[in-house]
Order: C-alpha cells, then structure tokens, then sequence
C-alpha cells in the first residue's frame, strides 16, 4: 500500500514540477489522478469501510498529500485545458467513491455544471443544477449554482427568487454565503440593477474588510509571539 501511495506523490510532484516551470503539461495531471485512483481502489480493496469521506483518507493517510489542495488544482489545471470531458468523468468517479453529504469542500457538483456551460449546454446544467439543489436544499453552493444556471438561461427572475431566498435588505455577507453574493451580484448585473449591485457589493465588501483586519490581528499577535522572551 505504502509503495502505491509513492508512486502518487512521485506523480503529484512531477505535476507541480511542470507548473513552476511554467509548462503546466495536462499528462502529467492526469497521471497524477489514475494513480490516486489506484491508491483508493486498493485501499477499498482491502476494506471497503476503510475510508467513506476525503477528510477521512486524508486521515488515513496523516495528511502527508495533501490530498483536497491536489484535487482542486487538478480539476483547476484540466479546465485551465478545455479538458471538460475529463472534468466530468473525475468528478463522476470523486462522487460515486467518497460520501460528499458532510464533506463538500471541493464544491464537485459546480465543476460539472461549469463543464456544461462551458460546452453550451445551459438546459442541461440548469437541470442538474436544479437536481442538486433539490438533494441538499439549503446548501449554499446549490443555491449559488442555480443563480449562475439562471444567469445562463437568461432567467432572470427565478434567479433573483433563490438570491432573496437567502439575501434579504439586511443580510450581512459572511462566510456561509459569500458565494451566494458573488453569484447575486454578478446576476444583477446580467439585469442591469445597478443599485441590488451596488448594495450586494458593498456588503460584500464589508466582510473582505473583515477579514483582512482579523488577518492583521492574527499576523501581529504572531509576531508578539515571536518577540516574547521565553524563560529558559
């Protein structure tokens, strides 16, 4: 097992090899995913319970992989490459080995929609878009893909309807529905509401503010730390 786990890490490093050289070569992404994929099938092999979630193999294998940091860029570098075809079939094949219900980090549902939109298909992505929010309703991010879904329809008003489901006047922007903003904002200016923009954008704002000033205070307190004398 271990040896099979080498042979990704020798791939992974190869993959990101390439990028600092700034040769970004596709094959060796896609090496690196078939040889993940042997990784997991032979773990589930041995014990089809080894592992239901990615946070669980992560575990499983101490988080030497990085594993969820590799995956999103592999599927960053096949659609940086038109690979939407490629997308599709690891995305299909990530979804039917890993139990996704607790564990959505990687947001596998809105790469496949993407592959779609990008290839045209705007029924098609609205559909599944749709189905997918109908199985987690509340999600945020289903909630922003069938925003985006309405975008490409140019459906505006059912589009606005899931935006106001979760934005109201007052709703302040925070980390459980930023992306429901990013998407909201684009929507209004599909629409041409400069003003819904407007007001989506400066709440936006607000949080980025936030952050970036809680950002500071952990980076100054680091650095109090740093300055602290220890006593030995």
């Amino acid at each position: 097992m271990r040896e099979i786990w080498e042979m990704f890490e020798e791939a992974s490093e190869e993959c990101y090899i390439d990028m600092s050289g700034m040769e970004q070569y596709p094959e060796s992404w896609e090496k690196g995913f078939e040889a993940f994929k042997k990784a997991v099938e032979s773990m589930k092999q041995e014990n089809a319970d080894a592992v239901q979630t990615l946070v669980e193999l992560e575990d499983e294998t101490d988080w030497r992989y990085s594993l969820t940091e590799w995956l999103e860029d592999y599927l960053d570098m096949m659609d940086m490459r038109g690979k939407y075809d490629r997308i599709e079939e690891s995305v299909d094949y990530l979804l039917s080995a890993f139990d996704w219900e607790q564990d959505n980090e990687l947001n596998l549902p809105f790469y496949k929609a993407q592959c779609m939109w990008n290839r045209g298909e705007n029924q098609k992505a609205y559909n599944y878009c749709k189905e997918w929010n109908e199985k987690q309703p509340g999600n945020p991010l289903t909630v922003a893909a069938m925003i985006y879904a309405c975008i490409h329809l140019e459906n505006y008003e059912e589009g606005k309807q899931h935006a106001e489901s979760v934005i109201k006047e007052k709703t302040k922007c925070d980390e459980d529905n930023d992306v429901i903003f990013t998407a909201a904002a684009k929507l209004a200016e599909s629409m041409g509401d400069a003003k819904w923009k407007k007001s989506l954008e400066k709440r936006s704002k607000e949080y980025e503010d936030l952050l970036e000033k809680e950002m500071m205070e952990d980076f100054e307190d680091f650095e109090d730390l740093e300055d602290f004398d220890l006593p030995f």
